[in-house]
């Protein structure tokens, strides 16, 4: 044909030769080169262990556990003598508090030492003396006896009747308002008795202690609280 130059059959040949050989080279792409190949595997690899370290710190942070709370048992066996020694204080003011009857009776006889060595105390009650002043002490009853003892500032006052010797028992108020008081008298003089806790009841157990004492019955051993 004219017009267009003739190439020969060897240039060809040559052409489509490194034309082939270029397409197929194993170097040519990343997939046919094995040292390529393992630079994709080993950064993927890599990526993958960085995003799994993340994952695995950031799980950790959420999850880790809250600070425990110490047992009372832990901390008796961690702290034995402060738990001792909490313990001995909370008996001691507990003795303080509550006395028992034997406390109250050594008191009784250490408090009224003239009084017969028979006597023994039955019932007592906190209440205030009406006089110049108002005098907080308390009040003892034995099978034979009504005692008061009060100490204000070391301003003693004890009083002994016989409660043979009493001769009238009335339920009173205080400044004519409060139902707290009790009055008892002898043929001598008469004692106002105020700020009871229930006055009404420890009316009906003094009345009972004095209407005993006289006809003369004996009161049963087991003590009134």
């Amino acid at each position: 044909m004219k017009g267009f130059p003739v190439i020969p059959n060897e240039l060809n040949l040559c052409v489509f030769c490194v034309s082939s050989t270029a397409s197929n080279s194993p170097r040519s792409t990343p997939g046919s080169s094995p040292s390529l190949r393992r630079r994709v595997l080993g950064g993927g690899r890599a990526s993958e262990s960085e995003g799994g370290g993340e994952k695995n710190s950031g799980g950790g942070g959420s999850d880790s556990p809250l600070p425990s709370i110490p047992s009372a048992s832990s901390l008796a066996s961690a702290y034995p003598l402060a738990s001792r020694h909490f313990s001995r204080n909370a008996k001691v003011t507990q003795s303080v508090l509550s006395p028992t009857y034997k406390q109250r009776n050594e008191d009784f006889r250490k408090l009224f030492k003239k009084l017969p060595d028979t006597e023994r105390l039955i019932v007592d009650y906190s209440c205030a003396l009406q006089k110049d002043i108002l005098l907080q002490g308390r009040l003892y009853l034995s099978e034979n006896w009504l005692c008061f003892y009060s100490n204000i500032f070391r301003w003693e006052t004890t009083i002994t009747i016989l409660l043979k010797d009493v001769t009238s028992m009335t339920k009173e108020k205080t400044a004519k308002l409060i139902p707290n008081a009790i009055q008892i008298s002898t043929d001598n003089e008469k004692h106002f008795f105020t700020s009871f806790g229930a006055r009404d009841r420890s009316f009906v157990m003094i009345f009972r202690l004095w209407q005993n004492a006289l006809l003369d019955k004996v009161q049963p051993p087991d003590p009134f609280f």
